[in-house]
């Protein structure tokens, strides 16, 4: 490419990931309360061997000094996500629904992009903030759904994505 600016897409870092997931569920009544929290770590991130593999072409997620140096990159191989959810479980049209809030911060080399939810941050990783779900059944085998994200970069120039998802499911 004959840009000013050439920019690499490829994987710099090595991956092995320990991943932790804690579930908690309770009935409050008839309703219910879910509490997940999902942990992971890139047991082989290593800024120093990232620079290197690339041979100093990283051209993002530099801090705000204006340097583009080793000392200036910036980058991290850890993830978490905290979740919430309450519900009235069943399907029963007109009376059951949910709400779910949660947060997230996915570092840029916690694991490869591939294996991330494309509706936060339009997919990939350095990425951190909210989401919000609700849903209610419309009829039966019929819901409507709502999903609002905000998020922002973890590392590198800002850039802040807000998305409202609508949908409507139906299941025959």
């Amino acid at each position: 490419a004959n840009t000013p600016l050439p920019q690499y897409v490829g994987l710099a870092s090595e991956f092995e990931l320990v991943d932790v997931n804690v579930h908690w569920d309770a009935r409050l009544g008839r309703y219910g309360l879910r509490l997940d929290l999902n942990y992971l770590r890139n047991l082989e991130f290593d800024a120093e061997e990232i620079w290197t593999r690339a041979a100093g072409n990283i051209v993002n997620n530099f801090g705000g000094t204006g340097g583009t140096t080793l000392a200036d990159f910036e980058s991290g191989g850890e993830a978490y996500m905290l979740e919430a959810a309450f519900d009235m479980p069943g399907f029963r049209p007109g009376s059951t629904w949910r709400l779910l809030a949660g947060y997230k911060r996915i570092e840029p080399d916690a694991l490869p992009d591939a294996y991330n939810d494309t509706t936060f941050h339009l997919g990939g990783t350095n990425a951190r903030g909210y989401y919000l779900e609700t849903a209610y059944a419309l009829h039966e085998g019929v819901w409507l759904g709502a999903r609002w994200t905000a998020s922002k970069e973890v590392y590198g120039a800002p850039l802040a994505i807000d998305t409202l998802q609508i949908e409507l499911n139906a299941r025959f």
